[in-house]
């Protein structure tokens, strides 16, 4: 990739440098045949040490000082149910089952939950990498001699520092931080599905229209309230065709339930879940929320998550920044501030910042202040991924194009076999691959730390399932049970060490471990008491608060839990 000044192409070059030249080809798409998103998240050192003044300028990052840190490609989601259907339908279930066998079977079934990856989206995959990442340097520094990591990796490219947190007088409370001079940064190819994809594009690509104008046509779910339902008539016959209503908790009144629809005429800044098999029932479709909702989530409540790594963090872990590969089907002579509004950048900035901003408006000061809150700057860059989904659909418009002005062929004249595939749909590769550097020290073989997941089911590609016993080979390590796996080990470290966490978290640390070793712990309930008070109200205020951009927020967690049995 040739190299840029430009910040943002900084980040791009980074992130596609590394795919071309660390990943296999194994799992990628075909050229012209297939497409997928790539996502990374990118560390840069900068030559400024505080963090109050992040700068996303080229001459602030130190040379070359750009690693990808996670990366993924993906673009297919999947519902517990349909996965755990489709997996354990290849299972031979003998006649008679000793013990060994017995248990092994209750254990999975206890826990498959969380062995299937709900969303295989690249972007949700690269942000699962980089909690993996974290968990994995944690674990290193808890376990291992003071000063000397475990997996022997550089010291230099670990994100986070060890620092002791004050309270109460006290400075004994073990705590991390992100380093002070390391920036996160998350490169995408495409345009994060959801309201940040709604943006006008050329003509030309007709297909990818919304009704009545120019505008790409996202095919993610629009989420409407229960009011909207008494007027279901009215919606009907003008703009939305209700599909169901949303996949919720039982917990939940039927009157507040939300309910899905598809739009003629596309609502921008509206909540969405990801687009699924319509053939499906409504309890076996995914209920994953837009790739867009979970990034203007993560802009308020950081990467980390809200579990048990939000109570070892002094601060939610940000993006500085957000590099999206400029797409080439919009129209680069548009200018002035309209034409701003309606363009690839406004979209994101709208869906990404704007919505995110508007949240926030509801939270009290004083808690805005003890969280550190920073917007990420959103870029486009020029620098594109030739096999995403934009690029590759514009590479075929051109070879269409091509072969036609060449041909200047008559109404009459006999297609060619290779004019029809040129005119026909690029579908999506279903394979996604995933790589962190934390295995980076402790692989085998170059491409040995390279997962490749299959998307519509959640597992990792592999041979035909025979046995209840081989799920567990089939996790992938970006799976909730496989993370909460790396969070346990943590957890056990902690109290045998006693290692000093404030009083509660080592009050409900020690219940939890407790319940865990006992088969009773359950991956919910360490959520809801192993996790950093500020952000469980946070969560809250802006998933309740009905002036939230977010308060139509569908959390299927409560439904897909499971037990941490060891």
């Amino acid at each position: 990739m040739a190299q840029s000044n430009l910040f943002p192409d900084i980040v791009a070059s980074a992130a596609l440098n590394h795919y071309f030249e660390i990943l296999p080809k194994k799992g990628k798409p075909t050229p012209g045949k297939e497409w997928s998103v790539y996502a990374a998240i990118i560390a840069t050192r900068s030559s400024t040490s505080s963090p109050k003044h992040q700068s996303t300028s080229s001459a602030a990052v130190l040379g070359n000082d750009a690693w990808v840190v996670s990366c993924a490609t993906g673009s297919k989601c999947t519902s517990i149910p349909a996965s755990f259907k489709s997996t354990l339908s290849n299972i031979e279930v003998p006649q008679c089952m000793n013990d060994a066998a017995s248990r092994c079977t209750r254990c999975c079934q206890e826990q498959i939950k969380g062995f299937v990856l709900h969303d295989s989206h690249a972007e949700i995959l690269a942000r699962r990498g980089l909690i993996r990442t974290l968990w994995k340097e944690i674990h290193d520094d808890l376990d291992g001699e003071e000063g000397e990591p475990r997996n022997g990796q550089i010291r230099s490219n670990c994100l986070l520092q060890r620092i002791t947190k004050t309270s109460g007088g006290k400075s004994t409370d073990l705590c991390y931080e992100l380093k002070t001079n390391i920036q996160l940064h998350l490169y995408i190819s495409d345009s994060p599905c959801g309201d940040a994809t709604i943006y006008d594009i050329l003509s030309d690509y007709g297909k990818y229209l919304s009704e009545g104008g120019n505008v790409n046509f996202t095919g993610a779910k629009i989420i409407v309230p229960s009011e909207c339902s008494k007027k279901r008539k009215a919606f009907e016959s003008s703009n939305l065709t209700f599909c169901g209503n949303v996949k919720s908790s039982k917990e939940v009144d039927k009157r507040e339930m939300s309910f899905i629809a598809r739009e003629r005429l596309q609502i921008t800044s509206a909540l969405r879940l990801k687009s699924g098999r319509s053939n499906l029932p409504a309890h076996m479709r995914c209920s994953s929320m837009s790739c867009s909702d979970k990034l203007c989530k993560w802009s308020i409540l950081g990467l980390q998550g809200s579990g048990f790594l939000s109570c070892l963090l002094k601060n939610p872990i940000r993006l500085t920044s957000i590099v999206v590969s400029k797409d080439p089907r919009t129209d680069a002579t548009m200018i002035g501030k309209q034409a701003r509004s309606s363009s690839q950048l406004g979209a994101l900035e709208r869906a990404l910042v704007e919505r995110a901003n508007k949240a926030m408006k509801i939270l009290p000061n004083n808690l805005k202040s003890s969280l550190s809150f920073c917007m990420p700057k959103v870029y486009l860059t020029d620098i594109m991924f030739p096999q995403g989904k934009a690029a590759s659909e514009s590479d075929r418009r051109n070879r269409t194009a091509e072969s036609l002005r060449k041909k200047q062929k008559s109404s009459d004249e006999i297609v060619t076999t290779q004019e029809r595939k040129n005119k026909q749909h690029i579908p999506p590769i279903g394979i996604s691959i995933n790589w962190q550097i934390c295995d980076k020290e402790k692989s085998f073989g170059r491409h040995s730390n390279v997962e490749q997941t299959v998307g519509a089911r959640g597992v990792k590609q592999g041979k035909k399932l025979k046995k209840s016993e081989d799920l567990r080979k089939n996790i992938s390590n970006l799976s909730r049970w496989s993370l909460f796996q790396d969070s346990l080990k943590c957890m056990v470290i902690l109290r045998d060490k006693e290692i000093s966490l404030d009083e509660d978290s080592m009050q409900h640390l020690n219940e939890f471990v407790t319940r865990y070793q006992s088969g009773t712990g359950s991956y919910q309930m360490a959520k809801k008491i192993l996790s950093d008070k500020r952000l469980k109200l946070v969560k809250e205020m802006i998933f309740s608060d009905p002036a939230s951009p977010l308060s139509l927020w569908v959390n299927s967690s409560k439904d897909n839990d499971f037990k941490c049995l060891r």
